[in-house]
């Protein structure tokens, strides 16, 4: 406000300066006196303004830097960086994941108790966390995904029963095994396990495969296979065979770094090497061939026309008609 004042006197000064000027000089050596006069409070009067101004560009930058050491602050908190309470969240973020992992299993087991086809469970929740907002663990079996959610609320954004997608409370079941959809809802809704459910399958051809699956040799295991439609196999093998663990025997074909091709057929009719095989010459020898998964070591032992004992999980199955083959993970000789 001072500044004001004297800004407003200086002006006044000036204007009557101006105003008296013819008055005041009568010689004309006085005209330079008095225009030093009006020079200097001019400058004065710019001084004082910049002064001002700079007072009004201080405060304002001070009440930036102001609000910006409260930002920092509240970043850089002494709660936040203290070593103890980081540890604590970390093992409550643990105990959390824990604990609902745990409701995953126990939803899983409900289903594996009451005796439906629960089979290669695997957790999956690296995999589609990013799939799915608020999800928190994803455990897979080949015919149901049992999934938990942080809240209710996320949970039911994934409701959607055309889909086979049912959700309670924040846990979320995805059924994949549609002939038995009633048994699994049921056992869901009362979330216990329910004993002497009746076992659906797609069909009677489905049924007698599954049934009798473990107990085939390759060449049985095919023979049985082959007969039935791609629906029913594309279902035995989605919903039964991913990831199952087979025991088989098999002659050598060839060798790779860490693969082996296997003949499963005919002992008689051993092809000289993958490429043979897998010819478009209407034998349709590649469908009786297996790729086995094996360690480098078990490999190098191997020769073509060796008669070995394997074992492996089924991850690509076999087409007669197509001529494709199958393909075994996690394999071993025996």
């Amino acid at each position: 406000m001072l500044d004001l004042i004297m800004i407003v006197c200086c002006l006044i000064f000036v204007f009557v300066l101006v105003r008296k000027r013819n008055e005041i000089i009568k010689e004309r050596g006085k005209t330079l006196l008095v225009t030093g006069i009006i020079l200097f409070s001019a400058g004065t009067i710019i001084g004082i303004f910049s002064l001002f101004s700079k007072n009004e560009s201080d405060i304002t930058t001070k009440n930036v830097q102001s609000e910006g050491e409260k930002i920092n602050s509240s970043y850089n908190s002494p709660e936040q960086q203290n070593p103890e309470v980081l540890k604590s969240q970390k093992e409550k973020e643990i105990q959390d994941n824990a604990n609902e992992l745990k409701l995953a299993k126990q939803v899983m087991s409900w289903f594996s108790e009451s005796k439906l086809p629960i089979n290669n469970v695997r957790d999956n929740t690296v995999n589609q966390q990013s799939l799915y907002t608020g999800l928190k663990v994803f455990l897979s079996s080949n015919p149901i995904t049992v999934m938990v959610f942080e809240n209710e609320q996320s949970a039911q954004k994934e409701k959607n029963p055309s889909l086979n997608f049912y959700a309670k409370g924040n846990v979320v079941i995805w059924i994949k095994d549609e002939s038995n959809t009633d048994s699994y809802l049921k056992i869901f809704n009362e979330q216990k396990p329910i004993k002497g459910l009746k076992i659906n399958y797609f069909s009677n051809g489905v049924k007698d495969f599954v049934k009798n699956m473990d107990g085939y040799d390759f060449i049985s295991f095919t023979k049985n296979f082959y007969k039935l439609s791609n629906k029913e196999m594309k279902t035995i093998f989605n919903l039964y065979l991913y990831k199952h663990e087979v025991t088989w025997n098999g002659m050598v074909i060839e060798t790779g770094k860490k693969k082996v091709a296997i003949w499963g057929g005919n002992p008689l009719e051993l092809p000289n090497s993958w490429a043979e095989a897998s010819e478009d010459n209407g034998k349709n020898l590649a469908a009786y061939v297996i790729f086995l998964e094996l360690d480098e070591k078990q490999v190098a032992n191997l020769r073509h026309g060796d008669k070995i004992r394997f074992s492996g999980k089924v991850s690509s199955w076999g087409h007669l008609k197509t001529n494709d083959h199958w393909k075994l993970i996690e394999g071993k000789v025996l």
